[in-house]
C-alpha cells in the first residue's frame, strides 16, 4: 500500500510497508524460480532413463550407466523428505490489500481531510462514465456537483493488536454496528468533525468523524443503510513505527457483501487447504444416506 505524500512527509518508516512488499516479491519469485530448476532437472532424468533403456535394448551398456541407480535413489530421497515436510506457511505481514483514495494520521483533522479527498475521488468515478470519454475538464466538475442520492454504511476495520476492546456505539449513532470483533458497520449521527490532534484510538469516535465528513461532503445526498449500502466507506487503521495511520476508500456494491457482516469482496479467493491422506476419513459415512433414508420410509 502507498501513502499519500502528505501522510509520508509525516513520518519516515512508513517506507517499511514498501520493503516488506518488496521482500515478498522476491520471495515468490525464487520460489518459482526453484520450482522451474526442479521440473527441468525431472525431465533430463527422465530423457536418460530413455536412453538407457534403448541401449539395453541394443546390447550397448556404457560405464556411466552404473552410477544412474544411485544418483536415482538420491534425487528420489531428497523428493520424498520434501515431500512429507509441511507446507510453507503463508507470509503474516502481507495479510490482504485493500483500494484506498487517501491515506492519513488517525487524528481527528487527518481522518476528516482524508474522507473528503476519498469523496472527491469518488465524485469523479461516478461523473467520469455519466460525462462520457470525451468530456472536458467542465463537463466532469459539472457532473460531480450533484451525484445521485445513495446510502452508505462505516466499515471500520483495525489492524493494532495492543488496542483496547472496542467501545460501545457513540451516542447518537443510527442503529446498531454490523460485524463483530474490530470490524464493524455502523454510522454515527449529529457530531461535529473533532477538535484536537491526539490520535484517535475509540471506534465510535472514529465511526462518528466519518459521518460528520461525509455529511459536510454530500449534504443530503448520502443517508445512512445498514443492512444494504449502496456505498461502503471503508476505514482500514493500522500502526506503523509507533503511530497510528488509516486509509479511506468509498466502494461501491460491486466491491462490497453486505450479507450477514458488511466488508470487502475479495477478488481472489484463498488458495485450497492440502489435500487429506489417503486412509483419513475411513470408517465413517457407513450405512445409508439419511436423506435416502427418509426417501425410503
Amino acid at each position: 500500500m502507498r501513502l499519500s505524500s502528505q501522510a509520508a512527509a509525516e513520518v519516515e518508516p512508513v517506507r517499511l510497508l514498501e520493503a516488506l512488499l518488496a521482500d515478498l516479491e522476491a520471495a515468490r519469485a525464487a520460489q518459482a524460480a526453484a520450482k522451474q530448476q526442479k521440473l527441468q532437472k525431472k525431465g533430463q532424468r527422465q530423457k536418460q532413463q530413455g536412453r538407457g533403456q534403448k541401449q539395453e535394448g541394443g546390447g550397448q551398456e556404457p560405464e556411466e550407466k552404473v552410477q544412474e541407480p544411485e544418483e536415482e535413489k538420491e534425487e528420489h530421497g531428497q523428493e520424498e523428505r520434501g515431500a512429507a515436510a509441511p507446507p510453507l506457511q503463508q507470509p503474516k505481514h502481507c495479510q490482504r490489500l485493500v483500494p484506498l483514495d487517501a491515506t492519513c494520521a488517525l487524528t481527528p483533522a487527518g481522518l476528516t481531510r482524508a474522507v473528503m479527498d476519498a469523496a472527491a475521488a469518488y465524485r469523479l468515478r461516478l461523473a467520469a462514465p455519466a460525462s462520457g470519454p470525451g468530456a472536458d475538464g467542465p463537463q466532469v466538475a459539472a457532473a460531480a456537483e450533484e451525484p445521485r442520492p445513495f446510502t452508505y454504511a462505516v466499515l471500520y476495520h483495525s489492524r493494532d493488536t495492543t488496542e483496547t476492546a472496542a467501545a460501545a456505539p457513540a451516542p447518537g449513532a443510527s442503529g446498531p454496528a454490523a460485524g463483530a470483533g474490530s470490524t464493524d458497520a455502523a454510522i454515527g449521527a449529529g457530531s461535529k468533525g473533532g477538535e484536537g490532534e491526539g490520535e484517535l484510538t475509540d471506534r465510535g469516535r472514529i465511526i462518528e468523524i466519518v459521518a460528520a465528513a461525509m455529511r459536510s461532503a454530500f449534504r443530503e445526498t448520502a443517508s445512512v443503510n445498514l443492512k444494504k449500502p449502496d456505498v461502503a466507506v471503508v476505514v482500514e487503521a493500522m500502526p506503523v513505527a509507533g503511530r497510528r495511520f488509516a486509509g479511506v476508500s468509498l466502494l461501491g456494491s460491486h466491491l462490497i457483501l453486505a450479507k450477514g457482516k458488511l466488508q470487502v469482496k475479495p477478488l481472489t479467493n484463498n488458495p485450497p487447504p492440502q489435500p487429506k491422506p489417503a486412509g483419513h476419513g475411513k470408517g465413517k459415512g457407513k450405512g445409508k444416506d439419511p436423506k435416502a433414508k427418509g426417501d425410503e420410509e
